[in-house]
């Protein structure tokens, strides 16, 4: 009984060893002693410079071994050493890869490649870390209002293309192209400005300017921007008679709320201004800013983006001025 016990178990261990490779068969599991397709995983790349803990300075280029049958690397850039979030992932077709402007500064900067090819990527280095000295970001490139612009609303969404590395931008908006004095002067840390009612008037050309910063200081500003704002509307003409002098009338109704309207009249053609101010003197709105032909006109001033309060309109044109009051009341 016992011989008979033995040859089944020599009959066994002769049907799993084929050609010298264990093949173990256990129900619909087929386990084999070889690593099968895992032979075309790349192994993972070693990393050379900078050292780790080491400095990378602007222009210097992250660099590892070449790891043999790699179509390309991916590089990732961490401010995380577990890489939940990344400052940066890129790919490169050899084995080395200069960080953009704007990668480096007083903080660590972990860091890790891979190699990949057909099959797939391949296993991560180990991490490794760098400091490094920031570089300003990139001058921000401008792309709306399109310089020239015309017909420009007064409430329009300024943006701009992101500059690399970037935490923070300023705009600034001008009717000077030094921008002597500015209507808007302002940081953002998103690539887009929405100008809000009242900022800018009817019928005026701006300029305007974007700069960007991070830790290692501030970029040039952009090149500068023109447009042209739409000429002032809801202009109606009441007359066109010519008048025997320039005047400006109340406001109708006053109080008011939101909305009233403004009459003035001009004896000749002539370029003509009404501006609203509060109570300090600051300039609210523009509500005309063109040339008119002599005659009588009436403007609706919509006040709703205002608290309540006393404001006062001007009517200015060749040479002649008034100033009115009106009462606003939520």
């Amino acid at each position: 009984m016992r011989a008979i016990i033995y040859l089944i178990a020599i009959v066994f261990l002769l049907n799993v060893q084929v050609n010298g490779q264990k093949n173990y068969n256990i129900g619909t599991l087929d386990v084999t002693g070889s690593r099968g397709n895992t032979d075309s995983i790349l192994p993972a790349p070693i990393l050379l410079y900078p050292p780790n803990w080491g400095t990378l300075y602007p222009g210097d280029s992250l660099r590892w071994s070449a790891v043999s049958g790699a179509l390309y690397y991916t590089i990732q850039l961490s401010m995380d050493s577990t890489f939940a979030t990344y400052i940066l992932s890129d790919t490169a077709s050899h084995n080395w890869y200069i960080p953009p402007p704007g990668i480096g500064g007083s903080v660590l900067i972990f860091w890790r490649v891979r190699a990949n090819n057909a099959s797939g990527p391949g296993h991560f280095s180990v991490v490794w870390h760098f400091s490094g000295f920031y570089n300003p970001p990139p001058v921000p490139v401008l792309l709306s209002p399109a310089n020239g612009a015309t017909n420009v609303s007064l409430t329009p969404l300024f943006a701009w293309m992101s500059s690399t590395g970037a935490v923070a931008y300023r705009i600034q908006i001008s009717t000077s192209q030094t921008f002597t004095t500015t209507v808007v002067n302002t940081v953002v840390t998103s690539t887009q400005y929405q100008v809000s009612s009242g900022v800018l008037n009817y019928n005026t050309t701006y300029y305007w300017r974007v700069n960007a910063t991070n830790a290692g200081g501030t970029s040039n500003w952009s090149v500068i921007f023109s447009f042209n704002t739409i000429a002032s509307i809801g202009i109606i003409t009441i007359s066109s008679e010519v008048p025997e002098e320039n005047r400006l009338f109340p406001n109708y109704p006053n109080p008011f709320n939101p909305n009233t309207v403004i009459r003035f009249q001009i004896k000749e053609a002539s370029n003509v201004m009404l501006k609203i101010y509060d109570m300090t003197g600051r300039e609210i709105n523009t509500l005309v800013n063109e040339k008119l032909s002599s005659g009588i006109y009436e403007i609706e001033f919509n006040a709703s983006h205002l608290p309540s309060g006393v404001y006062f309109y001007r009517l200015t044109t060749n040479g002649f001025s008034e100033t009115k009051r009106m009462l606003m009341i939520k």
